[in-house]
């Protein structure tokens, strides 16, 4: 179960963050040369509009996949 948490952790909190970030601000040649993908400074409108959209959508999938495998797993049990 940690596992499962840790991987969630950072494939929604930290990967998603990074990717998307713009650290031109960040007065590190290191973080630009990795992170230059992304184009939101702040957490503006941009940002909610693109990354956090993603992040919500994935964040209700995941609360419904345990629902979804006890329904396919009674369907299975009685078919």
């Amino acid at each position: 179960m940690l596992s499962i948490f840790v991987a969630t952790f950072l494939n929604t909190g930290i990967i998603i963050l990074l990717i998307n970030a713009d650290l031109k601000e960040a007065e590190s040649e290191y973080l630009n040369t990795i992170f230059h993908l992304g184009h939101a400074t702040d957490f503006n409108q941009y940002w909610y509009d693109k990354v956090g959209n993603g992040i919500v959508n994935t964040m209700i999938i995941n609360i419904a996949m345990p629902y979804v495998d006890l329904a396919v797993s009674l369907v299975k049990c009685y078919a």
